[in-house]
């Protein structure tokens, strides 16, 4: 079946495989807009007009024997309703708290550019062509975006909780080690002789449980510490959402072009569309330039901004 086909077939007899409790519930599938704008089509059920609902996608699904993949699919939502309840009472509990749940803001990075429409109502830094947002980690991969709303609900403004995520994420503590050392952690052989016969210094940038950790480009005491690493400046190259990668600016044996080109081709051939950050090489001499982008042959100086919330015409 095409996709469709297979999106009616979902929506009228997957509550067939669903208990009781939920034969009244209207089932949708939706096109979702996900990281980078890239669109998945996601099943929600829906018992009631009011309340967010979790969505379950599609496109992972082998449909060639629709019943079975039916039965799946019921199964894996319930699963996940499940999770996302133990998320909103966690949530709830918390917020009886208020710092307790600041205290657990931080920021993620992404690719502005691809990003708009999730980003309208998120306060967010610009910082050259990325976009650092803020959210509420709850631990156990549990991971709550934070919206204008939420802020509103919790009377905070974005400015605020933008400046509390930044707080947090500069006093927590980053990965910056080695790339070689970081495969030798996971098991990957390397060559002594050949990392002597190369020995241009390239080190990962990530947080302790490797998630997200392409944030820190926003931590001041990370850009510290690789000063006193890369004492010349240095060149970060954006690996994907999770970590970076930083190379010798003085000692790199490619041109600027040519590392623009890699880290084209490695988000083309190894990294996941959603996981992408950018296609740039970025550039660190000093706090007084800060982070410089290349583009088109230039180096663009750095820009932080924060946007104003969208204002939206009165229904």
């Amino acid at each position: 079946m095409n996709r469709n086909e297979r999106n009616r077939y979902v929506e009228q007899h997957l509550k067939d495989y669903l208990p009781k409790e939920f034969q009244q519930a209207e089932v949708k599938v939706l096109e979702i807009c996900k990281n980078n704008g890239e669109i998945k089509d996601g099943v929600v059920v829906r018992e009631n007009t009011e309340g967010a609902v979790p969505i379950l996608y599609l496109d992972e699904y082998n449909f060639l024997y629709p019943d079975k993949v039916l039965k799946e699919i019921a199964e894996n939502y319930l699963d996940i309703l499940a999770r996302d309840q133990d998320m909103v009472n966690k949530i709830k509990e918390e917020l009886k708290e208020r710092e307790s749940i600041l205290n657990k803001v931080t920021l993620h990075a992404i690719n502005r550019e691809r990003n708009t429409a999730f980003l309208a109502n998120i306060p967010h830094l610009r910082l050259q062509d990325l976009a650092l947002y803020p959210v509420i980690d709850l631990g156990n991969s549990m991971i709550c975006n934070v919206t204008y709303d939420f802020c509103s609900y919790i009377k905070i403004s974005g400015d605020e909780m933008l400046k509390i995520a930044l707080h947090n994420l500069s006093v927590q503590k980053a990965i910056i080690a080695p790339v070689s050392e970081m495969l030798r952690d996971i098991g990957f052989p390397m060559d002594e002789e050949l990392e002597n016969k190369n020995p241009m210094k390239m080190y990962v940038v990530t947080n302790q449980n490797a998630l997200f950790g392409a944030a820190h480009i926003m931590n001041p005491n990370v850009m510290e510490r690789l000063q006193k690493i890369f004492q010349d400046g240095f060149y970060i190259l954006p690996s994907s959402t999770h970590e970076l990668i930083v190379i010798d600016s003085e000692e790199s044996e490619q041109s600027v072009s040519d590392l623009v080109r890699i880290v084209k081709e490695v988000n083309k051939n190894e990294v996941v569309y959603d996981e992408q950050l950018s296609n740039h090489v970025y550039r660190f001499k000093d706090k007084e330039t800060g982070l410089e982008m290349y583009e088109d042959g230039k180096w663009y100086k750095n820009s932080i901004h924060t946007p104003m919330r969208e204002i939206f015409p009165q229904k």
